[in-house]
């Protein structure tokens, strides 16, 4: 996770870090947010598969479909910087 921190650094031109939050933290936090619980409970179930590594796939998909390249990280970090921008 440090490494897509990086990626977020370089593209916004400001430190981002990645801190390993422990899944229970997070639910409690999901929670006085006031998130429904199925979508606490999704999110929990995808950063589990995550943790075990289970979205590390990479697909051409796009590129057959579309005949255009994808986009690195970076570049759609830039594109999309207002998204990012820090909340007041």
């Amino acid at each position: 996770m440090a490494f897509y921190a990086g990626e977020f650094s370089e593209a916004l031109g400001r430190t981002i870090r990645y801190e390993d939050v422990a899944p229970e933290a997070w639910r409690e936090r999901l929670i006085q947010w006031g998130l429904p619980p199925h979508l606490i409970d999704h999110m929990m179930a995808m950063a589990a598969l995550h943790r075990q590594n289970r979205y590390d796939r990479t697909f051409d998909d796009m590129v057959k479909l579309t005949g255009t390249p994808a986009m690195s990280l970076r570049e759609f970090i830039r594109r999309n910087a207002s998204a990012y921008a820090p909340s007041a």
